[in-house]
């Protein structure tokens, strides 16, 4: 019988204190939770991504761990009865590869929707393409969250005299943080340095026509910021919107706990918890009614995916910059994340997703 590595375990990282590793594992529709005693078994898993024989893994699971035939055989046996490693033909991989086959046709679906064949408007052959223009200006988004408590930041501080060069050269995603709590000067100076751009683009739409406008200008305005705070000194776990003009946070939802906090940003990342211990969660939202009116062609849609990326990976060096830690997923549950921070999904989505800390 040949076996592969079960392709529903989700390790949890920060494993426990022993040193081992701790993994989630999902058969016929139950989720188990099991420590592991040697973080080298990992090896043995990423060996069986391919269907092997039991001979073949008794052989490696032999020579890369150093163990005799009879610790392998245990070893093995017992990745089998916990669901880690799971005949070839079981339905969990049918399962998993109709899934990503059907996430990837609804994809192309809209790939395909933003061509320029067939478009509302085409452009004509002697033409360029351009962007909506008037005497008017374009009114950049607004925060929304009005109603709930204010909370204005700090003057930020100036980011590390450091070359772009060694900040680039340092990025790292990072799948697990310390719980350390961040000052609110620390959260003032990532968002400041992060959106500056946007702050920019936002002055410059208010002051100018739309036909006079810098077009980067209206690339960059699209976009609204949610941080969800899990630690931060005097800022109270929850959800809030940051007006990116005014460098203020207005609150949306609030939680009792920070371990409230945590747990909906894992139910509105599908369940990934590479965040826990985060200090800080940050949304990002595509205003596509924005975007939209300044470039109506379908083909915006891809611009909106483009540009919200710039500002994430703009947050990530300034986060780098000040030796913090970050993860970045855009694998987002979108009716939660929708829920969480009150947008509808169709004239703004939330598309992306930093989160930072030690």
């Amino acid at each position: 019988m040949n076996v592969r590595t079960n392709n529903l375990v989700q390790f949890d990282w920060n494993g426990p204190a022993n040193g081992g590793i701790r993994g989630t594992v999902f058969v016929d529709g139950t989720a188990n939770t099991y420590e592991l005693d040697d973080v080298d078994v990992v090896a043995v898993l990423e060996y069986a991504l391919t269907a092997r024989s039991k001979d073949d893994l008794r052989t490696f699971a032999r020579d890369s761990l150093e163990c005799d035939t009879t610790a392998a055989d245990d070893l093995l046996d017992t990745l089998i009865e916990t669901g880690f490693l799971l005949p070839a033909d079981h339905e969990n991989f049918v399962a998993y590869r109709t899934w990503m086959e059907k996430g990837w046709q609804r994809a192309l679906f809209y790939h395909l929707r933003t061509r320029t064949v067939d478009v509302e408007r085409p452009t004509p052959p002697d033409d360029r393409e351009g962007t909506t223009r008037s005497g008017e200006p374009l009114e950049p988004p607004s925060a929304t969250a009005r109603d709930g408590p204010r909370i204005d930041l700090p003057d930020p501080d100036e980011l590390p005299d450091e070359s772009f060069r060694a900040v680039a050269l340092r990025r790292r995603t990072h799948r697990n943080f310390s719980g350390t709590e961040m000052d609110l000067s620390t959260l003032s100076t990532v968002l400041h340095h992060s959106f500056g751009p946007v702050r920019a683009a936002f002055d410059h739409l208010e002051e100018t026509p739309l036909a006079e406008t810098e077009p980067g200008a209206l690339r960059r305005a699209g976009l609204r910021v949610y941080p969800v705070v899990q630690r931060c000194r005097d800022v109270p776990p929850g959800v809030y919107e940051y007006d990116i003009r005014e460098h203020a946070l207005f609150r949306i939802r609030k939680f009792d706990t920070v371990e409230a906090a945590d747990d909906a940003v894992t139910d509105a990342a599908h369940r990934q918890n590479h965040h826990t211990d985060a200090a800080v969660s940050l949304f990002f939202g595509s205003v596509f009614d924005h975007d939209r009116r300044w470039c109506p062609k379908s083909r915006g849609l891809r611009n909106s995916y483009v540009h919200v990326s710039e500002h994430a990976h703009r947050l990530i060096l300034v986060a780098t910059a000040l030796r913090l830690r970050n993860f970045v997923t855009p694998a987002l549950k979108d009716t939660r994340i929708d829920a969480l921070v009150g947008v509808d999904g169709d004239d703004e989505a939330i598309t992306y997703m930093v989160a930072i800390g030690e």
